[in-house]
């Protein structure tokens, strides 16, 4: 199953199995408990809007998560187990100041799980070179010891973040 719709909003249930995307979209994009699984890429958002909140992406064979420009806020999600990296995120010749990336902040923590992606679990792509940004990572679960992450793998209630590729396991 493929959904390519503008204002799009799931609530609930599974999308997947087999597709080339799962989902795309190019403007907003709301997941809440939505499971998105087994396809070749799981959910690509271009120049749009998404929130996603305790939702799965599981099972694709490339990137479980390629957000391209805008706004992304995550929480109280999982993403595991997916071929390339589970949240992919590229600026595509904007500037940093255009992409929003919470995935857990300061007062209200992330509580993500990313883990056991092939490549990495957070990867951060710019086109200039020596171009990075921020990815705020507040209360997530990724990666034991990587990049301020404790032995478990959590990022404190600290102003912690994460800027380029966490390392993947």
């Amino acid at each position: 199953i493929v959904y390519n719709k503008n204002k799009m909003t799931i609530t609930g249930g599974s999308v997947g199995e087999g597709a080339k995307t799962c989902i795309y979209s190019n403007d907003t994009l709301t997941l809440t408990g939505t499971t998105v699984d087994d396809c070749e890429k799981g959910i690509q958002i271009q120049n749009g809007t998404a929130n996603f909140d305790g939702i799965k992406v599981q099972n694709h064979a490339t990137s479980g998560i390629e957000f391209i420009q805008g706004t992304l806020k995550m929480f109280n999600s999982t993403v595991t187990n997916n071929g390339g990296a589970g949240l992919q995120i590229q600026d595509e010749g904007v500037s940093l100041g255009q992409l929003a990336i919470c995935c857990g902040g300061t007062t209200i923590p992330g509580n993500n799980h990313i883990y056991n992606n092939t490549f990495f679990g957070v990867n951060t792509v710019t086109d200039e070179p020596g171009e990075s940004f921020i990815v705020l990572a507040n209360g997530n679960t990724w990666n034991a010891n990587k990049q301020g992450a404790n032995a478990q793998g959590k990022y404190g209630a600290s102003a912690a973040v994460v800027d380029g590729p966490v390392g993947g396991v």
